[in-house]
């Protein structure tokens, strides 16, 4: 609901923005097992599929990447993260350079 209102929020002050809303990375297997009520990539999964509702297409986008940085299980790879949930500095270029990639359709 935070979402909705910070969406409507830009809307009501920005009418001819275009909004990307940017799904939230999967955390490691680890730490999604240790942490089920808070961390747990089923958890994350929901909450974009929630925020992928509020795309309409037309000025509000969701922008899909909750993959790039995932292992072959569909967990964050170790490569990517030490606390198993904050990326490391080093993989922003990655990220920034996909977001670059596919926000283009927008």
């Amino acid at each position: 609901s935070n979402y909705q209102k910070v969406v409507e929020y830009i809307q009501q002050y920005q009418p001819d923005a275009k909004i990307i809303i940017q799904s939230n990375m999967h955390v490691t297997k680890n730490k999604s097992d240790a942490n089920p009520n808070t961390f747990s990539n089923s958890r994350i999964d929901e909450l974009n599929r929630r925020l992928s509702a509020l795309a309409d297409n037309k000025k509000i986008f969701y922008l899909d990447f909750v993959s790039v940085f995932d292992d072959s299980t569909g967990n964050m790879s170790t490569d990517y993260s030490g606390d198993g949930v904050h990326l490391y500095a080093k993989c922003y270029k990655l990220w920034r350079e996909w977001i670059l990639e596919n926000g283009k359709i927008y």
